[in-house]
């Protein structure tokens, strides 16, 4: 299970109950952590790199023969 951060109240999330999936750079005790989910996206992911302490993630997708990088700060 996973644990979205920023809410008022934890809550545990996995990809099967999100329905798509779900990227996540983990946090540790001195930050949060960040996620991207994907819900009907139509691209392919390419690759991802993620920060080991959980302060970014950056994911390369594919969609219709164009590149698009989201980057989650």
């Amino acid at each position: 299970k996973r644990i979205v951060p920023y809410c008022k109240k934890l809550i545990q999330v996995t990809p099967n109950q999100w329905g798509e999936k779900i990227l996540f750079s983990h946090g540790s005790n001195h930050s949060a952590g960040v996620a991207l989910c994907f819900y009907r996206c139509p691209g392919k992911v390419v690759t991802f790199q993620a920060d080991i302490s959980g302060h970014w993630l950056a994911v390369a997708l594919s969609i219709d023969g164009s590149f698009v990088i989201l980057v989650n700060v």
